[in-house]
């Protein structure tokens, strides 16, 4: 019987010490990769028989990058903060200080991954910054994924970084498609912390892209079924059923060979599939509620203890 649980996936998590997120563990053949430049960080990783990590930065090139290690390290990035800018919001200045630059070993994606073979279905990226550049730098990756979760910001906390703008023009022409924004920061300005309700400048958010149906169709003659099967879980990890639904519709009316195993999906999406008693555990809603609530909790004890009172986190697609 087919289940897209049961698919094969491939996760790369560019930015996060702990990249097996909640909504990807119901999918027990996934491949999760992570990547931790800090080689006394990379000590304390676990890897498992579903995650690995890689000992190395993620960046457009190949080589020595210096990284501007700040006060707060969530802040550390390839690029300079940018204090005229912070200077004018809320923040604790010291938690973007840099005390001090250190050269870190980076690849492109592309290059990272080729000695296991490995191409991604699914990337998120967050990393202060340099989100397009590593992107744009491997194509092969981006080529084979389907969906993306990338950190994207609204105002330059960076010097020289792109904007949520330059991503979406960026993204569109690759053929992928905005389907949601969560986890967005707002941040008041330093003189007017007291005014006004939670929102204020909006910094960031995560942006949640699928590649659209209609710049799938020429790929989708040539899918085979693992490629369907991933793009499938995808949708499904995130809650978008009715995207994969609409997805198999479009397999079914150009590829022959795959007509039967879409159509068996969208009758198993339709008939709300039968999980395995852990499956269904981890997809409860009363469970990825209290997930979410701790979560929140979590990240409102960061933005705290960066930003005292003066911030506010609205949760959303991202981790």
């Amino acid at each position: 019987m087919i289940n897209p649980y049961n698919s094969p996936i491939v996760i790369i998590d560019i930015g996060a010490a702990q990249p097996d997120h909640v909504r990807w563990q119901a999918f027990p053949h996934r491949v999760v990769v992570g990547f931790e430049p800090n080689l006394d960080e990379f000590r304390s990783l676990c890897s498992s028989k579903n995650v690995r990590f890689y000992n190395i930065a993620v960046g457009s090139v190949n080589g020595t990058v210096p990284l501007y290690v700040t006060g707060y390290w969530s802040n550390s990035s390839i690029l300079r903060p940018n204090i005229p800018l912070l200077k004018q919001l809320a923040y604790n200045l010291a938690h973007w200080e840099v005390v001090k630059e250190i050269g870190v070993a980076c690849s492109t994606l592309d290059d990272a991954l080729s000695g296991d073979g490995l191409l991604p279905n699914f990337i998120k990226v967050d990393t202060q910054g340099s989100e397009l550049s590593i992107l744009s730098a491997s194509p092969r990756s981006l080529a084979n994924a389907f969906g993306l979760e990338i950190e994207v910001e609204f105002l330059p906390l960076y010097e020289g970084q792109p904007l949520f703008e330059d991503v979406q023009s960026f993204m569109r022409q690759q053929g992928f498609q905005l389907m949601d924004l969560g986890n967005r920061l707002n941040v008041k300005g330093r003189n007017s912390v007291a005014l006004g309700g939670d929102k204020s400048n909006l910094i960031s958010a995560d942006a949640l892209y699928f590649r659209s149906l209609d710049s799938l169709e020429p790929a989708l003659c040539f899918w085979g079924v693992a490629e369907l099967n991933a793009a499938t879980a995808v949708c499904m990890a995130y809650g978008y059923d009715d995207y994969a639904f609409e997805l198999c519709l479009r397999v079914q009316q150009c590829n022959s060979d795959l007509q039967a195993h879409a159509l068996d999906i969208n009758k198993l999406l339709s008939a709300k599939i039968e999980l395995s008693i852990l499956q269904r555990i981890k997809r409860a809603a009363w469970i990825q509620a209290f997930g979410k609530l701790f979560r929140a909790v979590g990240d409102r004890i960061v933005i705290d203890k960066q930003f005292g009172k003066t911030a506010c986190w609205f949760s959303g697609v991202g981790n």
